[in-house]
């Protein structure tokens, strides 16, 4: 079987730190909801961060 049907996790240097985050946490005393929640307020706010920034570069042009 070829390898063609497998997904990569993280796939995104942005998937990758939401990811860092999360770990870096204390996560025993999190429920798995808690968990996701801060996994995806993490990666919303990187990508809202990555938009940003793109923004203000497009601006200073």
């Amino acid at each position: 079987m070829g390898n063609e049907n497998f997904i990569r996790f993280p796939g995104t240097k942005y998937e990758a730190l939401a990811l860092l985050y999360v770990k870096s946490r204390e996560l025993s005393e999190m429920s798995p909801e808690q968990i996701l929640d801060a996994y995806e307020d993490a990666y919303e706010k990187i990508q809202a961060r990555r938009k940003s920034r793109r923004s203000d570069a497009f601006n200073e042009k």
